[in-house]
């Protein structure tokens, strides 16, 4: 149950929330970051699958990495991006 606070000139506060709303509040949000995550990862992975192999393997990537790739872009972790970027010096890596 939450409670709501007024001050004596009767302005409103702020709610306070028990123990137990806060860690349901807690789960919730946590599933909700994990459902957005999942379906960024999706969309990444759909978009890369739909490339032709030629586009793929001018910027580096082999089917088997659309995976992990498509994770890397969510999570934004730049070493897996860089792991998957052409080996040619004279070429520069793709950063999201």
């Amino acid at each position: 149950m939450s409670i709501v606070t007024t001050r004596t000139d009767g302005r409103f506060v702020g709610t306070q929330f028990s123990a137990p709303e806060r860690r349901e509040a807690g789960i919730l949000l946590r599933w909700a970051k994990r459902v957005i995550r999942q379906i960024q990862i999706q969309r990444q992975r759909r978009v890369l699958e739909s490339m032709p192999d030629w586009i793929l393997k001018d910027v580096g990537i082999s089917r088997s990495d659309i995976d992990s790739i498509s994770i890397s872009l969510v999570d934004g972790s730049p070493d897996e991006l860089s792991a998957a970027a052409p080996a040619d010096p004279g070429r520069r890596a793709i950063r999201p």
